[in-house]
């Protein structure tokens, strides 16, 4: 069985790029549906993605 990491629970884990651009949206935005896209289409110029929920907070980061 494969683990899954929970890198916005092991954030220690991501490239800085990742971290600074977490850090970023978490300070300057209230995420909604929009910064969530937003914040997707940043993560996959990095390699990474993630989902978002009915609630518009992002979950299950992972590279892609």
């Amino acid at each position: 069985m494969k683990m899954e990491i929970d890198y916005f629970e092991q954030y220690h884990l991501l490239p800085q790029e990742v971290q600074d651009l977490l850090l970023e949206f978490g300070m300057t935005n209230e995420f909604t549906y929009e910064t969530c896209r937003r914040l997707i289409t940043e993560l996959n110029n990095l390699g990474w993605t993630c989902d978002y929920d009915l609630s518009g907070e992002p979950f299950d980061l992972k590279p892609l």
